[in-house]
């Protein structure tokens, strides 16, 4: 016969299980999206330019998605293009294209400043 033998870790158990849910309502109002083009140096990993931007706190900034790297004869060498869509939203009204471009345009300088992206 086979002897089978096993053990859990309830404590472990416990934590996962009594983790509270948490619910948040939908948003009435649009997301808006603006797209990023530039240009970096090959080594910067979309996770480093992503927590440049997470760094700067904007709190109407809900989604970042990466959405082209570009590696051809339009790009300088040891360069790489990058295309990002930044996604805004505001739980208190409609966002105005003044408020965007305020804050995407704070996004690019810091880009430039941190990771010395060229804006394309």
């Amino acid at each position: 016969k086979n002897v089978y033998f096993g053990q859990i870790d309830l404590k472990f158990l416990y934590k996962v299980l009594s983790k509270k849910s948490s619910f948040s309502p939908l948003v009435d109002f649009p997301i808006v999206t603006r797209d990023i083009s530039f240009a970096v140096r090959k080594n910067i990993s979309f996770e480093q330019i992503k927590n440049v931007i997470k760094a700067l706190n904007i709190h109407i900034l809900k989604n970042i998605v990466f959405k082209e790297e570009y590696l051809g004869e339009k790009i300088q060498q040891g360069f790489k293009g990058i295309v990002l869509s930044l996604q805004y939203q505001s739980t208190k009204g409609t966002l105005r294209d003044e408020e965007i471009h305020s804050l995407h345009f704070k996004i690019i300088k810091e880009l430039e400043s941190q990771v010395q992206s060229i804006i394309r």
